[in-house]
């Protein structure tokens, strides 16, 4: 068996509810300060914020979030080894998705919106957003750029092969992740929100615990931290890191950090060892592409946007 050592940040810098401008330059200051990093990870909604209520219905919240997802894109061509991956509300025709945007090389590779929308007790998600449960092999236009969009996205790196989901997506039988690891994903980032009530984080450890067991993958999980407990709802930064049945972050007392030391950790790293698994597309390439998809399908109409810059032409074909 092959293993691939990688390096992944879990960020949860500081966040201003509404204030884009502000959440675009911390998550860039995050990635400047963590070059060494191949993947980042953000929170649920970390251009917005996830409690901005009814200011999502706000076209100026909406076409902010655009302009800043184009400054991220262009700072990242100063770290090409670093993807950025981070939530954002995006409006596609006349329906508003609750999305994760994957960035690496100036480049967005791909928009894979929230499956599942919590509408219960403290949640209510239908309010403002729609179900992106279904929606495969297609695309979104952001400035003239037409953009994968869609649950069925994997993004190749070398040994890695990630997939995404968000949030409530982990808490409902149906996981997207399972899909996703059937067709080759080793390595699964979830961007969340999750608020604390007694006993959460154990229960979610568990969810996080099992989901990386049973479908033998890393599982990378980052949600909100205290800034965005503005309203009746407390969040704390939970991080996890999960590799089959092992719980081998190296610094356990991380999830008791005190509040005063949290500017000090905006970003958790850690260094992990993706499973090799044959992969059921057949190959792998340095562009997103849909599940099952192999080389010989490949849609001519999707930019290859390679996570890795220094691979030829010749190599990507």
């Amino acid at each position: 068996m092959k293993n691939t050592r990688f390096k992944a940040g879990l960020c949860v810098p500081k966040r201003k509810i509404g204030n884009v401008a502000f959440n675009k330059d911390e998550i860039i200051k995050t990635r400047k300060e963590n070059k060494d990093c191949q993947i980042l990870l953000f929170p649920e909604l970390s251009l917005t914020g996830y409690t901005c209520g009814d200011l999502f219905f706000q076209a100026e919240i909406l076409e902010s979030c655009l302009s800043a997802l184009e400054d991220i894109k262009e700072a990242s061509k100063e770290n090409k080894g670093a993807r950025i991956i981070l939530g954002l509300p995006l409006r596609r025709g006349n329906s508003l998705y609750n999305v994760a945007a994957f960035l690496n090389n100036g480049k967005i590779l791909g928009f894979v919106p929230k499956s599942y929308l919590p509408n219960y007790s403290e949640f209510y998600e239908q309010r403002w957003f729609k179900e992106g449960k279904g929606i495969e092999k297609d695309s979104i236009f952001i400035h003239n750029e037409e953009i994968p969009f869609g649950t069925d996205l994997l993004f190749y790196d070398d040994e890695l092969v990630i997939g995404g989901e968000i949030c409530e997506d982990l808490f409902v039988p149906d996981k997207p992740s399972t899909h996703l690891a059937l067709k080759g994903a080793n390595v699964i980032v979830n961007l969340s929100a999750s608020d604390e009530v007694i006993g959460k984080h154990d229960y979610r450890k568990q969810l996080v615990l099992g989901q990386s067991g049973s479908c033998y993958l890393q599982y990378l999980y980052v949600s909100s931290g205290e800034d965005e407990s503005s309203t009746d709802l407390v969040f704390s930064g939970n991080r996890l890191e999960l590799w089959r049945v092992s719980f081998f972050l190296p610094v356990c007392s991380l999830f008791s950090l005190p509040l005063r030391r949290r500017e000090e950790h905006p970003c958790f790293c850690f260094t992990g060892y993706p499973k090799t698994r044959k992969l059921l597309s057949q190959s792998v390439s340095f562009y997103p592409r849909r599940q099952g998809e192999g080389r010989e399908s490949k849609d001519d109409s999707l930019d290859p946007s390679p996570w890795l810059s220094n691979q030829s032409e010749k190599d990507r074909t």
